[in-house]
């Protein structure tokens, strides 16, 4: 069984947008999202020019 913690991310700076929906894929993967125990993360919340923070808890 894996160790698991709250954790909260913060992305700043520009991202390739071949990258981008890598980057995206991997945040729904892990469950991630704007808030604490808000929504799950999708494309739509991503403001551009703006950082990207993203959290949750229990993320292996």
């Amino acid at each position: 069984m894996a160790d698991r913690v709250s954790t909260s991310v913060t992305i700043g700076g520009r991202i390739a947008q071949a990258r981008l929906l890598d980057l995206v894929a991997l945040i729904e993967a892990e469950g991630l999202s704007k808030d604490w125990d808000g929504e799950p993360f999708d494309l739509s919340q991503l403001s551009a020019g703006e950082p990207l923070t993203v959290m949750a808890h229990e993320v292996a």
